[in-house]
C-alpha cells in the first residue's frame, strides 16, 4: 500500500507541474513522458482497473521466466536450433525490448506500452516489434483525445489499429510457420475464413462494467484480462473456453451421437499448434455402471476422430513437436463455424451416454519432453459436457 501511495504522489506532482506540447521548427511535438511508460505499476496509478486485469493475463506473463510452457519450449528450441530462435520469439513476447528480454521493459512482457505506444503497423515487416513503429512518449487508445487529456504522457487521435479490434492483435497472432514451411499458428487466416466474423476484442476483450481507472468517467471498459485458453486453469476466471464449443448428445438404438459446434471466431483449438481437445464418451447401463468407453487409454490410437488436434511428423513419419517437423500430417480441429457429428456404436445395454470435451494446452508426450508433466498447465481441463438417455 505504501508503494502505491508513493507512485500516486509522483503522478500528482507531475499533474501540478503540467505537460503538453513543445514547438520545434514550427511543428508541434509531444513532450517527453514524465513517467516510465514501460513500468505498468506507474500506469496503474491512473488506470488502476485495467492494469489489475492485465496482471492476471498471459500478456503480463509472456516473458520466458513467467510462462512455463513458452519458457520450456523456447529453451528446447534454442538448444536444438540455435540462439536465434529465441530472438525471433522475443519480437512478440518482449516487444518493448526484443534484443534483450531481461531488461525491465522486456520482463514486463506484452505491457501497456507494448500495445498503446504503437503508432503504426507494417505487417509485411514481420511479427510484433518487427512490425511496430513506436511513438516516443505517446500512448494511444481507442478514443480520440486532446493534447490536454494527460499531463504525464502524450496522447492523440485513435489510430485505425486501435479501433478495428483485430489488426493490433494479429500483429502477433496472425500466422506462423515451422522451419520446414508447414503452417503452425493459423489464427489469422482462420478468422478471415469465417464469413462475418467478429473482431478479436469482441471475445477476448469484452466490455465490462466500470471505468478503466480513476481518470475515466465511462460506464464500462474493454477488459484487459485478455481472455484465452489459459483462463481455464484459473478458478476465478469466467468460463471462457466453455463458450467456444457447444456440445450435445443423442442415443438411438446402438448409436451414440455427439455434436460439436465451433462458436469461436477461428478454428478450435487454435494458436500454439500443440493444443488439443478430446471428446471423452462413456456408456452407462440402467444401474449406472460404465459398460462402454470410446477409448481406454490412448485416444489417438483407439478413437482418433475423438481428438481435435494437429499432428506434425519428422522425415521418418514419427510424431514430433511442430518446430522440429518436416510436415503437417493431420489437422482434425474444428474449422471456423463448423458443426461436426461424431457417431459411436455402443452396446444395447447402454441406457445413458455421457460426453465430456477435455482441453489440453499441450499433448502429454510434449509435456514429458518439456519436463512439465506435473505442472498445472499440463493437466487436462473439462470445458463442456452433454448427456443423453434412451
Amino acid at each position: 500500500m505504501t508503494r502505491r501511495v508513493s507512485l500516486r504522489a509522483t503522478v500528482v506532482g507531475v499533474l501540478l507541474v503540467g505537460a503538453g506540447s513543445v514547438v520545434a521548427g514550427g511543428a508541434s511535438q509531444a513532450a517527453p513522458a514524465a513517467i516510465d511508460l514501460d513500468n505498468p505499476e506507474l500506469c496503474g496509478t491512473c488506470h488502476t482497473t485495467v492494469v489489475a486485469e492485465w496482471e492476471r493475463s498471459m500478456h503480463s506473463m509472456s516473458h520466458h521466466d513467467k510462462d512455463p510452457i513458452y519458457g520450456a519450449m523456447r529453451e528446447l528450441r534454442m538448444e536444438k536450433q540455435g540462439a536465434e530462435v529465441g530472438e525471433r520469439c522475443q519480437s512478440c513476447h518482449n516487444p518493448r525490448s526484443p534484443d534483450d528480454p531481461d531488461t525491465a521493459a522486456g520482463r514486463a512482457g506484452v505491457s501497456c506500452a507494448a500495445c498503446h505506444a504503437v503508432e503504426s503497423i507494417d505487417a509485411a515487416a514481420g511479427h510484433g516489434a518487427l512490425a511496430f513503429t513506436y511513438a516516443e512518449g505517446t500512448l494511444f487508445g481507442p478514443h480520440d483525445l486532446p493534447a490536454s487529456a494527460s499531463p504525464v504522457h502524450g496522447v492523440g487521435d485513435a489510430p485505425a489499429h486501435m479501433t478495428d479490434g483485430s489488426s493490433l492483435c494479429l500483429a502477433c497472432h496472425e500466422a506462423t510457420s515451422t522451419p520446414s514451411g508447414a503452417a503452425a499458428c493459423t489464427t489469422g487466416p482462420e478468422h478471415v475464413a469465417l464469413d462475418g466474423g467478429v473482431a478479436c476484442v469482441t471475445c477476448h476483450m469484452p466490455r465490462v462494467e466500470g471505468p478503466s481507472g480513476p481518470v475515466s468517467a465511462r460506464a464500462d471498459h474493454a477488459s484487459h484480462d485478455f481472455f484465452g485458453p489459459h483462463h481455464a486453469w484459473n478458478p476465478d476466471s469466467p468460463d471462457f473456453l466453455g463458450a467456444a464449443v457447444s456440445m450435445s448428445a443423442a442415443l438411438s438404438g446402438q448409436t451414440a451421437s455427439i455434436t460439436l459446434r465451433n462458436q469461436a471466431g477461428h478454428g478450435f483449438p487454435t494458436g500454439f499448434p500443440g493444443r488439443l481437445a478430446v471428446v471423452v464418451v462413456k456408456g452407462l447401463d440402467a444401474d449406472g455402471q460404465v459398460v462402454w468407453k470410446n477409448f481406454e487409454a490412448d485416444p489417438m490410437a483407439e478413437s482418433p476422430s475423438s481428438v481435435l488436434n494437429k499432428v506434425y511428423v519428422n522425415a521418418a513419419g514419427a510424431p514430433v513437436p511442430a518446430a522440429f517437423s518436416e510436415s503437417l500430417k493431420r489437422d482434425n480441429r474444428l474449422t471456423p463455424g463448423e458443426t461436426r457429428e461424431l457417431t459411436y456404436t455402443v452396446p444395447a445395454t447402454v441406457a445413458v451416454v455421457e460426453a465430456t470435451l477435455v482441453f489440453r494446452l499441450l499433448p502429454p508426450p510434449l509435456a514429458e519432453a518439456l519436463s512439465l508433466s506435473e505442472a498445472p498447465e499440463a493437466q487436462a481441463k473439462p470445458i463442456a459436457s452433454a448427456r443423453a438417455t434412451r
